[in-house]
C-alpha cells in the first residue's frame, strides 16, 4: 500500500491488478489486488492469527457503537467527526487488557474499562476547559453525583451567554447488546451566575443492572436572544463532552 502524490492524486478505480481509492483524510492510496478467499480466511492455519485479530477488532467496533449510542440523540456532540475511530482504538487497548479470555476471544467486557476515562469527544476542546475547577463523582446510595466546582474564565464563545451541563450515565452488557441508559441536564444557566457558584447533578441508577458503567459530562453553549430565552450556539465547536468515568460492577463475574 502507498500514498499518491502529485497529479496522480484523486485518482480512484483500478488499473489491472492495483486499486486507487480516497481515504478519509483526503489520501489517496494505491493497494495491490487480491488476498485469501473467505473459505481459505476461515479455514487455513496460515490465516489463524488474523481470524483472532479480526474477531477481537469486530468486538472492539461493537462497544464503540454501543457508547456512541448514548450520543445520537445528542446530535450537537455526535456530529463531531473522528470520534468514532479514536474511541475504537481505545477499545482495542482495553479489548487486550482482558486477562481472562485466550486470544481471539477477548473481549472489552473484560478489559480493564478505566482506560476509557478521559476520553474526549472533541480532541480540540477537553471538558477541563470549560469546567476549569474541576469536579467530583460521589457514588451514593444507588445514586451518582458529580459536584461540579466553581469555574472561572472558561474558553468559550465571546458572544456565548448561557452554559447547559449533561450527565450521562449508562450501563452496558457488552456482550448481550443491551444498554440501559438515564440523563440529567442543568440549565440553560446564566454563565456569570454558574461559574462562580458551581452545581450538582445527580442520576438515578437503581435499576441499572448491567456489569459495565459509563458516565459522561459535557457542556454546550447558549446565547441569550430575548429575556428569558436562549438558543443554542451555531458554532458547536466550543461544546464538550468527555467520559470522566468507566468501571465494572464489583460483583460481576468473567463475561462469556
Amino acid at each position: 500500500m502507498a500514498k499518491l502524490t502529485g497529479a496522480l492524486k484523486g485518482l480512484t478505480g483500478s488499473i489491472d491488478n492495483l486499486i486507487f481509492y480516497t481515504n478519509a483524510k483526503g489520501d489517496t492510496i494505491v493497494q495491490r489486488k487480491g488476498g485469501p478467499t473467505r473459505a481459505k480466511f476461515l479455514k487455513s492455519s496460515n490465516y489463524e492469527r488474523s481470524r483472532e485479530n479480526s474477531s477481537e477488532f469486530a468486538s472492539a467496533a461493537k462497544a464503540s457503537s454501543y457508547v456512541g449510542g448514548i450520543l445520537r440523540l445528542e446530535q450537537d456532540w455526535a456530529r463531531e467527526k473522528g470520534w468514532y475511530r479514536s474511541l475504537q482504538a481505545r477499545m482495542m487497548r482495553i479489548v487486550k487488557t482482558d486477562e481472562l479470555s485466550e486470544r481471539g476471544r477477548r473481549h472489552v467486557a473484560n478489559g480493564d474499562l478505566s482506560l476509557l476515562e478521559g476520553f474526549r469527544f472533541r480532541e480540540e476542546m477537553p471538558l477541563s476547559r470549560i469546567l476549569n475547577g474541576g469536579w467530583e463523582l460521589i457514588p451514593d446510595d444507588g445514586k451518582l453525583k458529580v459536584n461540579i466546582y466553581p469555574f472561572g474564565k472558561a474558553t468559550y464563545a465571546g458572544y456565548a451567554t448561557h452554559i447547559e451541563i449533561h450527565l450521562f450515565v449508562a450501563a452496558i452488557d457488552f456482550l448481550k447488546s443491551d444498554r440501559i441508559q438515564r440523563s440529567v441536564a442543568h440549565g440553560p444557566a446564566a454563565l456569570a451566575i454558574i461559574g462562580k457558584s458551581g452545581l450538582e447533578l445527580e442520576v438515578d441508577m437503581k435499576g441499572m443492572d448491567a456489569p459495565c458503567f459509563i458516565a459522561m459530562l459535557g457542556a454546550r453553549f447558549h446565547r441569550e436572544v430575548a429575556p428569558g430565552r436562549t438558543v443554542p450556539l451555531k458554532d458547536n465547536s466550543f461544546n464538550a463532552m468527555d467520559i470522566i468515568a468507566a468501571w465494572r460492577r464489583e460483583s460481576a463475574q468473567e463475561q462469556r
